[in-house]
């Protein structure tokens, strides 16, 4: 399923259109490793139609990398968004500055 999807799902909601350079999707593994995207990564750029949240290969449940592994097909190298035992998916807000 790709991670957009899994988002739109979840039905969150954007106050302005101009806001949407301020939200980023933050993924956390069991181990702390963290990914970030921008909002505007995932849905206005080309990265966003490759990123992957993984939950069986070849029909059976993921189990040697935990339950959900992410991964972005549009990497030029492997590891830097590649994500096992995916623990959390966090949407947040950059805060103004004061």
């Amino acid at each position: 399923m790709r991670l957009k999807d899994l988002l739109d799902e979840a039905n969150i909601q954007n106050a302005q259109p101009k806001e949407r350079g301020s939200y980023y999707v933050l993924i956390t593994a069991s181990d702390n490793y963290r990914v970030l995207f921008s909002w505007n990564e995932l849905y206005s750029s080309p990265i966003g139609e490759q990123v992957y949240l993984i939950f069986e290969k070849n029909g059976r449940e993921i189990t040697g990398d935990g339950k959900f592994v992410l991964i972005s097909a549009a990497d030029k190298i492997i590891s830097p968004w590649h994500i096992r035992w995916v623990k959390t998916i966090e949407v947040g807000k950059l805060q103004a500055n004061p």
